[in-house]
């Protein structure tokens, strides 16, 4: 179900059953402050896997399919996988559009989508970048069929 503006949609992620890659991305300071006791976030060696990924709503406003990569980040556990893909209008295939937002003084920088899965859910959001910061304009969770 995807809620925008005051209203929902049914929707549909749906995520390839082969992966196109899969890599392990091994950092030094795996566990570690990247400036040691100065603190950061923690440096977390990672298993990435790209996939492809679909979402659609019932309502048209998504109609999407790409390649995107999926990780995971042993000090996200038991978190699970998580993605967020960038939309691009230009090859957007839903009826979502930039001039749905509109903004006194502030213009779109991006859209993008972020899914997290545990166990057999998932929940996610649409996030919107603006001139004046972000935020999500619209959220999703289901569970697996």
């Amino acid at each position: 179900m995807v809620a925008h503006a005051g209203t929902s949609s049914p929707a549909e992620l749906t995520v390839g059953d082969t992966p196109v890659e899969v890599r392990l991305v091994a950092v030094e300071r795996d566990g570690q402050y990247p400036d040691g006791q100065d603190g950061g976030t923690l440096c977390s060696s990672r298993l990435q896997i790209d996939a492809d990924v679909e979402f659609r709503s019932d309502d048209g406003l998504f109609a999407e399919r790409w390649l995107s990569t999926f990780e995971y980040r042993k000090q996200d556990a038991p978190a699970g996988l998580s993605m967020s893909q960038r939309l691009d209008f230009e090859t957007h295939e839903g009826t979502l559009s930039e001039s749905d937002f509109q903004f006194n003084g502030a213009s779109v920088e991006s859209i993008s989508l972020s899914a997290g899965f545990a166990n057999r859910s998932v929940s996610g959001s649409v996030m919107m970048g603006t001139s004046n910061g972000a935020g999500p304009v619209a959220s999703f969770d289901g569970e697996a069929e």
